[in-house]
C-alpha cells in the first residue's frame, strides 16, 4: 500500500460537520485546554459537534480565523483528523496535549522536534526509516512564542507509544526505560510522532506542545493521566497552562502572517518580472 494512497475519501467518515475549516487548526485531546484557548480568542466561537466526541470551535484571534479541534486520544484518531483536515483545507496545525514526563524537575512546556516511533500505525503508514519531525517554522514560532511570555521550555524528543490499550506490558516498559537511558528522551506521550508523519504526507504544517501530567515514578502510574483534570487551587500551575495556550495561538497567528507575507511578496515579484517582460 503507497502512504499516499492509505485512505479513500469515499469510504471516510467526517467527523467534523463541516466542509471547509480555516487553513490553522489548534488541535488538542483535552478538555480542559480546549475550553481554555477558547475562553482566549477575540470573541464567543462557534462550536460544533462531530461524530465519536470530536468537538471543532471556530472564532478569531487577533482578526485570524482560527479552528480548534478535540478529538479523541491516540494515533488512530490522528490518522483520521488529519487526513479529514487535510481534505478541508488545512494548511497548518499545532497541537497542545499532555504527556508524561520522567522527572518533576522538567520545564512545563516541551516542545517536541522529533518523536521515536513506538506505535504501530505509523509502522503501517512509513517504513522506519522515515523520521518524524514537525515544521521548522512552526516549531520556531512556538518556541519564540514561549520565550516572549516568559514560560519555562525546552525543545526535546518524545517517545509516542500509540495508544492507551497497547500494552503497558513488561517488555514495552523495558523498552521505553531503555530509550529514556540510551538517548536522554525524558517525555512519552501517545500521538505526536504520528502527527508529524500524517502531516508530512499532506503537506500540513505541524508542530506541537507538550504539557506534563505526573511525574513518573514508574510506569504503572501512566493510567491516571487520562483522567487528569487541571485543579484550580493550584493557581501557579494553573496559571502557567494558560501561559502555554496563549503561546500556542499567539505562535500559530505568528506563523499565519509571515505565511501571508511571504505569499503577497511572491505575488509582488511575479508582476514585477512580468513588467520587465512586457
Amino acid at each position: 500500500m503507497s502512504n499516499h494512497d492509505y485512505v479513500s475519501g469515499s469510504d471516510v467518515l467526517d467527523v467534523i460537520p463541516l466542509e471547509k475549516l480555516p487553513a490553522h487548526v489548534i488541535l488538542t485531546d483535552n478538555k480542559w485546554l480546549f475550553n481554555e484557548t477558547l475562553r482566549q480568542l477575540d470573541e464567543n466561537p462557534t462550536v460544533s459537534d462531530g461524530e465519536y466526541g470530536v468537538k471543532v470551535a471556530r472564532g478569531l484571534f487577533r482578526g485570524v480565523e482560527l479552528a480548534i479541534v478535540y478529538y479523541g486520544m491516540g494515533s488512530s484518531s490522528i490518522v483520521a483528523l488529519i487526513e479529514e483536515l487535510y481534505r478541508k483545507g488545512v494548511r497548518a496545525v499545532e497541537k497542545v496535549g499532555f504527556g508524561v514526563y520522567a522527572t518533576a524537575q522538567s520545564p512545563p512546556a516541551r516542545v517536541p522536534i522529533g518523536a521515536v516511533r513506538l506505535d504501530k500505525v505509523t509502522e503501517n503508514l512509513y517504513p522506519l526509516e522515515v523520521p518524524a519531525v514537525p515544521s521548522f517554522s512552526l516549531t520556531s514560532e512556538i518556541v519564540r512564542s514561549l520565550e516572549t511570555l516568559n514560560v519555562d521550555h525546552q525543545e526535546d524528543l518524545v517517545i509516542s507509544i500509540g495508544a492507551m490499550t497497547r500494552g503497558f506490558d513488561n517488555d514495552l516498559k523495558a523498552l521505553v526505560v531503555a530509550l529514556w537511558r540510551k538517548l536522554g528522551i525524558n517525555v512519552m506521550d501517545l500521538d505526536t510522532a504520528t502527527l508529524y508523519l500524517m502531516s508530512y504526507a499532506r503537506k500540513i504544517k505541524a508542530s506541537s506542545i507538550i504539557i506534563p501530567v505526573i511525574p513518573l515514578g514508574d510506569l504503572q502510574t501512566v493510567g491516571c493521566w487520562i483522567n487528569y483534570k487541571v485543579d484550580e487551587r493550584r493557581r501557579e500551575q494553573v496559571d502557567t497552562y494558560r501561559g502555554i495556550v496563549s503561546a500556542a495561538l499567539e505562535s500559530i497567528y505568528h506563523f499565519r502572517e509571515k505565511a501571508a507575507m511571504e505569499f503577497q511578496a511572491k505575488l509582488l515579484e511575479k508582476r514585477v518580472r512580468r513588467g520587465q517582460h512586457e
